[in-house]
This record gives structure tokens, C-alpha cells and sequence, in this order.
């Protein structure tokens, strides 16, 4: 008892003398309209080269720290999302990379994720099939904390949903959404996500974006705007994502914005700050809409919020706007517990939720066969023990809490050499 009485106090105080560090992210996602595509059924888009020049103004203007694009040309070797990095991205952050995409479809054009190198960490791809065009699920981690016990990860869904203003169109683009929240519902231990892309709607009452945000859901979407019963109109002129040219060149849309069909929406973890990601207030907007534009082409001599070279960019690139928001992520940093080699061991979700304590260990070569796993309350008195096995590269751990009264706690993860992990949990 002693021994761990003293464990814990060590713990307490290195506990107590850390630092919560917040990082501020940018999020982009946008519609590149056939970026590398040479020919379109009936028209011709813009180069590669024009494109590139464009989205330099663009992106380097913005410098998104993750950006998500819709309409990228497919291509088994990533050619084109590489022509992004290489000719775009890196000439305003050298650490933005690239991921990859599925098309089990045989589409044309892809989605793609792109990632600030310094800030996360790419962990998983998951690509959701069967429909019109393939979802990419891209698993990340935040690399700023001390410990991989204090991360925060974060699910980036990229999704172009079915076009169209038929009603075919809008219940293909509804089996897609649902498609979303049945991945979801599989994958419960999943707190901080993000939907994002081209979703096609043409209203707030579409199968597809009630799906997204019905409060009936447990894993429902937010939308940051505020703004879910309706955006048709002069009022929500603010909020609408294309078209910003009235013009059909280049294989544009046209007609001037009047359409929101370009979003990203939130989870409730990240809307209440519940695991270590949070929405920025006011952070949600359609990049360069400053509502002066309303059914007509983006007026770069009335808009304010860019400059004039950035928004004459962004009326030649494509036939929508991107949008953006920033979310900004809470680590502790300062005096680590012992370093603990060949594992991480991370918490998934904080306070406990049901009286389950769920707890992720990931195991690299180094890892032991077998690990002591402790519950200590701050008087050091071990509550739970449990034997943790090393028998694959990720283990989910469910620990029944319920019999401890509720209150601060550390969970410590001890190897055969005495080296040791620990974090606090709040039930």
C-alpha cells in the first residue's frame, strides 16, 4: 500500500504542476470542380496549371491546417492530391500531406484529405462503399500533448454527396447520409468527428441533412452556422457556396450564389468540448461570401472580409466557395509520467459516460505480453485491477465503473520493468 500510495502522490504532483497548451486549427473543405479532369461531357475545365495558380492565392491565403476537397481526379498513384502538395501546399507549409481516397465506383473524380504534418498524425483510412460515390473516413491524432495518453483524435468524414434537384437525386444523396450514421452507430468509442464536403441539398427538409442532424440521433452532426430550417433566399445570402461566377466557362455551374451546398458539420463532443476538441465560436463561414453577392457573381470590388486577389481566385478556380471553421484543441503538457515504451494507452471519453470506463491501448514490437492495469482513488487506494494482454495491435478495454462513487480517479498502466502510464478520468 505504501508503494502505491507514494505512486499516486508522485502522480498528483506531476499532475498538478502541468499546463493545459490550446492549439487553434484551421478547417477547409472545398469543391476543386474536376481538378486535373481534361474533358468534360460538355465542356472543358480549367488546367491544372490554372488551377494550381489559383488555389496558391487560395490556400495560401487561408493556410488550413486540414483541408478537405471534393472533385479531385481518381488516380491509383494519388498524382493528382501529390500535384497539390508539391505545387500548393507546401509553398505555404511545408508539413501539409497528403492521405488517400476510395472509389470502389470506378468515378472520375475523388475526395482527398489533406493534413498539417506538425500538428496530427495519420492513423487509419476507411472507405464507406455501396452508393454513388465512395465516403473516406480518415482517423487522425493531435501530436501536441506530452504523453499519446493525453491526445485528442479526431474523424474527418469526407462526402460528395449525389447531385442533382430530382427526387432520385435527393434520396440517393439521403442513403448516403445514412450510410454516415450507420458508421457511426458501429463505431460508439468515436467522440470528436467532422462531416464535410459537397452535400448537394437544396434545403433544410432534405432526407440527406435531417439525417445528418436528427436530434433523435446519438450520434448526430451539428451544424456550426446556426442557421437548419431553411437557407433559400436573400436573407441567408451569407451562407450560400455557389456559384461565384454567372458565367458557364470551364465547365461552371453558373448563375451566381444562390445555393448552400458546400458544409461542415460537428459532433456533439466537439459543439460541448467534451473530449479535448472545440468548436471557435463564430469561426463558421462561407470563405469570402460577404453577402453582397446574392444571386450574382462574387462582387471582389464590394467584398471585404478577402482581399481582391484572393477573391478573383476564387471566382476563376470553381463553381463553389469553401467553407471553414476552426476548432481548437486542449492538451496538457509539462512533467510526464516514466516513459513507457511499446505502448500508448488513451482514454475514450471523459467524464465517463454509463459507467463505463473505455480505454484504447495500441501495442508496437517493444510492447510487453502482458501489463498490470490499476484504478487509484487520490488517496491511493487501488479500486480496480485488471490484467491487460498484449494479443493484437489495437485493444478496446469496457472497465465497469459503476460501483465507484463519483469524482476524480487515475487509471495507471504498469509494465514488467515497473515503468508506468497514467492518466485522470472524472466520473
Amino acid at each position: 500500500m505504501k508503494k502505491t500510495a507514494f505512486l499516486c502522490f508522485s502522480l498528483l504532483i506531476a499532475y498538478s504542476l502541468s499546463a493545459q497548451y490550446t492549439d487553434n486549427i484551421r478547417v477547409m473543405t472545398y469543391n476543386l470542380l474536376q481538378y486535373g479532369v481534361t474533358a468534360g461531357p460538355s465542356c472543358t475545365p480549367s488546367t491544372v496549371t490554372s488551377k494550381n495558380s489559383w488555389l496558391n492565392i487560395i490556400l495560401g491565403y487561408y493556410k488550413p491546417d486540414l483541408l478537405v476537397v471534393n472533385e479531385l481526379r481518381w488516380n491509383n498513384n494519388n498524382a493528382y492530391a501529390l500535384n497539390i502538395k508539391t505545387n500548393v501546399l507546401t509553398n505555404y507549409n511545408a508539413a501539409m500531406n497528403i492521405t488517400t481516397a476510395g472509389n470502389s465506383t470506378g468515378s472520375d473524380i475523388a475526395n482527398m484529405l489533406f493534413y498539417n504534418n506538425n500538428k496530427f498524425s495519420y492513423l487509419s483510412h476507411t472507405a464507406i462503399t455501396g452508393n454513388v460515390r465512395d465516403i473516406d473516413v480518415y482517423e487522425l491524432y493531435h501530436k501536441t500533448a506530452t504523453t499519446a495518453s493525453d491526445t485528442a483524435k479526431l474523424w474527418v468524414i469526407a462526402c460528395h454527396l449525389k447531385a442533382g434537384n430530382t427526387t432520385a437525386d435527393a434520396a440517393q444523396r439521403g442513403a448516403m447520409a445514412a450510410d454516415i450514421m450507420a458508421w457511426l452507430a458501429a463505431h460508439p468509442s468515436v467522440q470528436n468527428y467532422l462531416v464535410m464536403g459537397d452535400f448537394n441539398v437544396y434545403s433544410s427538409s432534405e432526407a440527406a441533412y435531417q439525417t445528418f442532424t436528427n436530434a433523435n440521433n446519438a450520434f448526430r452532426f451539428y451544424d456550426p452556422s446556426g442557421i437548419t430550417t431553411g437557407w433559400s433566399g436573400s436573407s441567408f445570402k451569407n451562407i450560400h457556396t455557389q456559384c461565384p461566377s454567372t458565367s458557364s466557362a470551364n465547365c461552371f455551374s453558373g448563375g451566381g450564389l444562390d445555393d448552400r451546398f458546400d458544409f461542415i458539420l460537428m459532433s456533439k463532443a466537439i459543439k460541448d468540448n467534451t473530449a479535448k476538441m472545440a468548436y471557435k465560436a463564430s469561426s463558421y463561414r462561407t470563405f469570402g461570401n460577404d453577402g453582397v453577392s446574392y444571386n450574382a457573381g462574387l462582387n471582389c470590388g464590394l467584398t471585404t472580409s478577402i482581399p481582391a486577389t484572393v477573391c478573383n481566385a476564387l471566382t476563376q478556380n470553381s463553381d463553389h466557395l469553401p467553407v471553414i471553421m476552426e476548432i481548437e484543441i486542449s492538451t496538457t503538457v509539462g512533467i510526464e509520467t516514466p516513459f513507457l515504451q511499446g505502448v500508448e494507452m488513451n482514454l475514450l471519453g471523459n467524464p465517463i459516460i454509463d459507467n463505463q470506463l473505455s480505454v484504447q491501448f495500441v501495442f508496437d514490437t517493444k510492447a510487453d505480453d502482458s501489463y498490470k492495469f490499476t484504478v487509484i482513488d487520490m488517496m491511493g487506494k487501488e479500486l480496480i485491477t485488471e490484467t491487460v494482454q498484449n494479443q493484437q495491435n489495437t485493444l478496446i478495454k469496457n472497465i465497469d465503473v459503476s460501483p465507484l462513487s463519483n469524482g476524480m480517479y487515475l487509471m495507471v498502466l504498469q509494465a514488467k520493468n515497473g515503468k508506468t502510464l497514467s492518466r485522470t478520468f472524472i466520473k
